[in-house]
């Protein structure tokens, strides 16, 4: 998967190299009937729409739409001003002040719809080249549940988008085309059904050894449905989905922080993540965004702009004693031997995220760590969340869902173990606990938003943070581009409350 990106620009390379005529061409664009021959053009093509339709949404920069949505909540702020700079001082504005102020938020509208388009065009094209069917049917698969998962994205944040899937209307380039966009309903449905449609055709998982690590598989596939349905609050539904994942073989890893550690890459704890390349694209670039300057590092090349930090109120809810505390610097001794403690220096807005380990070799800001999408831990979690909901109040199975997260956080310490008997008939207090328990557990894995939103906590969260006047709740939502909606004549729609 890591090499696969490059096998795209060496087919290219190979067309252009081929050419024994003088005149000059243009190379800009391949047609397809010249590039849409074989199994590796099928295969480098794919490759290509997984680097796009990732890395955009859930990449760890500041413009993806993981970053900006954690931001919005108790977790994370930005630690400078501009354009994208206190995403949570922006959180109630208009449309219009959303258009001027935060770019990102308008862009990644059309971002989201360009990569479902994107998959719609690749499908009929996969199921011209000659290959072996079983191939092609795995080929398609992933394309859909990449597609699926673009507009799991587009559901979180904008409720429902344009939904293009006839490559027929998409045929014309030189028209721009414009639809109603689809409702939420018709989103969850959309998303369920295609997950339905080809999770069979998919691998259950891969570990590290295969050259398809990275690549879609049921699991990820269906912890994309599973996400859905939880939101959707469609919890029988996504227990029986959360059954499912837990049949493929993943486990949890036993120390909390191994996780994110180079040498347990491809551990049985992960679902789906993006295989990366040290001081190569692509990267994983947490650490550029996260460390201090003056941070002392293994790789003392590597870059420190310390551009958004954890929020002072999440890391005091950590119990001090909770090993995954340990990915989050509370005060350190700089590189010219200084303390620096809470409020000070590089600490003054928040506590700087160590989640993932620094390699020596790594230089500038492109680790080689994978960035994780879905988790083992998460599954169960949800799953203990949706046996609470469809039971009215937890079980004890519920129970030993969420205390296997908790005994590996807390080794040796039975006593940090939930216990039923404080929990019994009481679905509301089950929900908070789980509610934090996600938080302490997948912090700045880009589940924070849909978490609170799901749980209802989302308005009030943000208040406690940036304390407003009265708000409603279409905050929720984020709105459509004013552009879209005055270039479509209406067809488009913006969201209520912008």
């Amino acid at each position: 998967m890591k090499t696969l990106c490059l096998l795209y620009f060496l087919i290219v390379l190979t067309i252009i190299s081929s050419c024994t005529k003088l005149e000059r061409e243009d190379f800009q664009n391949i047609p397809v009937n010249q590039f849409f021959k074989t199994e590796p053009d099928a295969k480098a093509a794919i490759t290509n729409y997984y680097s796009t339709a990732i890395m955009g949404l859930n990449g760890n920069s500041y413009g993806g739409n993981g970053v900006m949505g954690e931001s919005q909540t108790d977790m994370m702020e930005y630690a400078y001003d501009g354009n994208v700079g206190y995403f949570t001082n922006h959180f109630f504005l208009t449309a219009t002040q959303y258009s001027t102020n935060l770019g990102n938020v308008i862009g990644s509208y059309s971002t989201i719809v360009r990569h479902i388009s994107r998959g719609t065009n690749l499908i009929p094209k996969l199921e011209t080249i000659p290959m072996d069917e079983t191939i092609r049917k795995r080929y398609i698969a992933e394309v859909r549940a990449l597609r699926a998962h673009v507009a799991l994205w587009g559901y979180y944040m904008y409720g429902g988008v344009e939904l293009f899937l006839d490559p027929n209307v998409l045929a014309d380039v030189n028209t721009p085309q414009y639809k109603p966009r689809a409702t939420q309903k018709e989103m969850a449905d959309f998303i369920v059904s295609e997950i339905d449609a080809i999770k069979d055709d998919l691998v259950g998982r891969y570990s590290k050894s295969e050259k398809d690590y990275g690549r879609m598989t049921r699991g990820a596939a269906l912890t994309i449905k599973l996400k859905l349905l939880m939101q959707e609050k469609r919890f029988a539904e996504a227990a029986t989905t959360a059954r499912e994942i837990l049949t493929l073989g993943y486990a949890l890893v036993p120390a909390y922080m191994n996780i994110f550690t180079l040498a347990n890459e491809g551990n049985l704890e992960t679902i789906w993540s993006v295989p990366c390349l040290t001081n190569l694209s692509p990267a994983n670039t947490t650490h550029g965004e996260t460390l201090q300057y003056d941070l002392p590092t293994t790789s003392p090349n590597i870059a420190k702009w310390g551009t958004w930090s954890i929020r002072w109120g999440f890391y005091d809810s950590f119990d001090p004693l909770d090993e995954r505390r340990k990915g989050l610097i509370g005060q350190y001794t700089n590189t010219s031997g200084t303390l620096v403690t809470r409020g000070e220096g590089g600490l003054a807005k928040g506590a700087i995220l160590l989640k993932y380990a620094i390699e020596p070799e790594m230089t500038g800001n492109s680790s080689g760590v994978d960035w994780i999408i879905f988790r083992y831990a998460d599954v169960l979690l949800l799953l203990a969340e949706a046996i609470n909901e469809t039971n009215n109040g937890p079980t004890q199975e519920a129970l030993d869902l969420v205390n296997q997260i908790r005994a590996r956080a807390f080794p040796a310490m039975p006593a940090k173990l939930l216990q039923l008997t404080d929990y019994a008939g009481n679905k509301t207090k089950f929900n908070d606990a789980i509610l934090k328990e996600r938080g302490w557990e997948l912090y700045m894995e880009w589940h924070r938003r849909q978490d609170l939103v799901r749980h209802g906590k989302f308005i009030e969260q943000a208040l406690t943070v940036i304390p407003r006047g009265p708000v409603g709740d279409h905050i929720v939502l984020w709105p459509i581009p004013p552009t879209i909606v005055d270039q479509s004549k209406g067809i488009v729609t913006q969201n209520p409350g912008y």
